[in-house]
């Protein structure tokens, strides 16, 4: 059975063909979904729709769009609940974030700072500006492990595997809990065939975040590919679970579950 297409050297599961390939790498964005807000800070769905209710976050009403300010919360909530800090004292920090949030809005002007602008540049497709930006975030120390992970999306964009790998790593540098940059870190040596590598960083992306479904995915074709059918497997598991909600091809991903508990047994490591 033949792992990968002609067109191209990307690792395939038996019987999914080319929807297979890899997860795409993950930049911060300008706005996420409650989906990918849930998958990226682990914040329980219900708390996230009570905190909307009540205006502790902000959000799209109708539509649930939350912006990058909202994920960065969302991700602190997620490190503190970690400490032991109680459900309370996080709401109390949350409201006392949204009145220094208020009381910037009363401004008459609010001019978008570096990073904003950079996000919204690529966004739109124009990658000189938003290096240029992100650049500028990165002097005024404003959102650097971000800026530095999005600078590499760009120059792997551009072919620049080496420029790539100096960004993500300098985002880990300045967090080395950025969950992106883990993620990115780990398509990128995916790609460059350092499997070992590859499946430190999704598995760095997992421990961070259980709920970031795509590592699980990338991480269950490093396992097939290092011929560890029974973690491959596991994990695949895992991304179905997360992802069922999604209306994932439930059947296609059962045929390779299905596969590759058989291989485990043919196969044990």
């Amino acid at each position: 059975m033949s792992l990968k297409t002609k067109q191209s050297n990307i690792l395939q599961f038996p019987g999914i063909g080319a929807s297979a390939a890899k997860a795409g790498y993950q930049r911060v964005k300008t706005s996420y979904t409650l989906r990918e807000v849930r998958e990226l800070t682990g914040v329980d769905e219900r708390l996230i729709r009570r905190w909307l209710k009540s205006g502790i976050l902000q959000g799209g009403e109708e539509e649930e769009i939350f912006g990058f300010q909202t994920l960065s919360q969302l991700k602190n909530v997620r490190d503190l609940r970690r400490q032991g800090v109680t459900l309370k004292a996080l709401e109390a920090e949350l409201r006392g974030q949204l009145t220094l949030f208020q009381q910037e809005t009363r401004d008459i002007i609010r001019l978008l700072s570096p990073f904003e602008e950079a996000l919204l540049l690529h966004d739109q497709g124009d990658l000189e500006g938003a290096t240029i930006y992100y650049q500028e975030a990165i002097t005024r120390g404003e959102n650097v492990a971000d800026a530095y992970c999005n600078l590499g999306i760009i120059e792997q964009e551009r072919g620049l595997a080496a420029k790539a790998l100096d960004c993500f790593t300098l985002a880990l540098n300045c967090d080395p809990r950025h969950v992106e940059a883990h993620y990115d870190l780990g398509n990128l040596y995916f790609d460059s065939k350092e499997l070992g590598l590859s499946k430190f960083h999704f598995e760095c992306s997992t421990e961070i975040e259980p709920n970031f479904a795509p590592a699980y995915f990338n991480a269950a074709l490093v396992y097939y590919e290092l011929k560890d059918y029974r973690t491959s497997h596991a994990a695949l598991k895992k991304y179905k679970s997360i992802s069922e909600a999604r209306g994932e091809n439930k059947e296609a991903l059962d045929e390779v579950l299905g596969w590759l508990e058989k291989a485990s047994h043919l196969y044990p490591c």
